[in-house]
């Protein structure tokens, strides 16, 4: 064995009869050939190759002789890099069998990222080329097809982003979700504050009473059951929130600071338990959903309390109680100014 390099990839693989021969040549650079039938072994040699080894585990017997190591994280811990070695095994596959790389969908990947590979890289490769001979020519490489194997519940699932392929380009647009949130929530939310306002007191004849009270809150609830969170991407108080953040940023450019997620998680639930509760009492002690100017009394508290947290970053959770509670303590003298 001449000078050169030596690559042993997924040693952990080998019949484990071989890895002493693999220690000994680690150890001193030396090594046996494999004596011929009927011949006395030979003598040992002597190597000059550079050896790597590739490994997704370590070996005992092998590790006092690793001079250096280059630590990879696995595939679960570098789901950014899994695009590339999806492209990557493609033209591999492709490249063998003489066929044209398709393209990948994003759903595809994100599919994958979702997963964790206990087998690394291998099950992946393995994966792109079952996916691969499967895919029928000229059709991008799409999630059912890269894994199509899924749980009696997961094929129970109707996937609104496939049967409605114009929703599906509707959310990946500009218009989703900045500019519908600035044309039309924000409009629609702040002209049913202003009806609340000024529109007639009683609850039969003002219509955005009812729809607070009677269809928004409710719609919230069952349309989660149907799109998730996609009510998260336009809600009203989030959309001044950002509007005042981009604002502030604008006349005062400044780096935003981080938000205090570990004091936000050990006491965030309580924190929001409180302003409910606070928010149920005030509910049925003052009757607010009959009460128009104490309903959009409620929706500015709420507006309210989200543009300051987008303001203030990087602050601890018991600054924050103040500010809420004086929020809390405003909305109720303005309610007794009013009466």
């Amino acid at each position: 064995m001449g000078k050169g390099t030596l690559i042993f990839n997924n040693i952990q693989e080998l019949d484990p009869e071989l890895i002493p021969a693999i220690a000994q040549l680690l150890k001193d650079n030396t090594y046996t050939p494999v004596p011929r039938i009927n011949q006395p072994p030979p003598p040992p040699k002597t190597s000059q190759a550079r050896m790597i080894l590739i490994a997704e585990k370590t070996l005992p017997e092998l590790d006092p002789f690793i001079e250096s190591r280059i630590k990879v994280p696995p595939l679960r811990v570098r789901k950014s890099d899994l695009s590339d070695q999806v492209n990557y095994y493609i033209s591999l596959v492709c490249r063998s069998k003489g066929l044209t790389q398709p393209e990948v969908t994003p759903e595809a990947i994100r599919r994958l990222q979702a997963y964790d590979f206990p087998n690394n890289l291998t099950e992946l490769e393995n994966l792109i080329r079952r996916a691969i001979v499967q895919l029928p020519a000229g059709q991008p490489l799409t999630e059912e097809i890269v894994w199509p194997s899924q749980s009696k519940k997961k094929q129970l699932r109707l996937k609104l982003l496939n049967t409605l392929p114009r929703f599906r380009r509707f959310l990946r647009s500009a218009w989703w979700p900045d500019r519908f949130n600035y044309w039309f929530v924000l409009p629609a939310y702040t002209l049913v504050v202003a009806i609340l306002f000024l529109g007639p007191p009683t609850r039969s004849e003002n219509f955005a009473l009812n729809l607070f009270w009677a269809w928004w809150w409710p719609g919230v609830l069952i349309s989660f059951l149907f799109v998730g969170r996609l009510w998260c991407a336009v809600c009203p108080f989030m959309i001044y929130g950002e509007l005042v953040q981009k604002i502030s940023l604008w006349l005062f450019p400044r780096q935003l600071k981080r938000w205090p997620r570990q004091s936000a998680e050990r006491w965030g639930g309580w924190f929001l338990f409180g302003l409910f509760a606070l928010i149920l009492l005030w509910e049925e002690l003052w009757n607010l959903p009959n009460t128009t100017y104490l309903s959009a009394c409620l929706l500015l508290l709420i507006t309210a309390g989200l543009i300051l947290t987008r303001k203030i970053q990087r602050t601890s959770l018991w600054s924050l109680l103040p500010q809420h509670f004086a929020l809390l303590a405003l909305s109720v003298l303005f309610w007794q100014l009013i009466v």
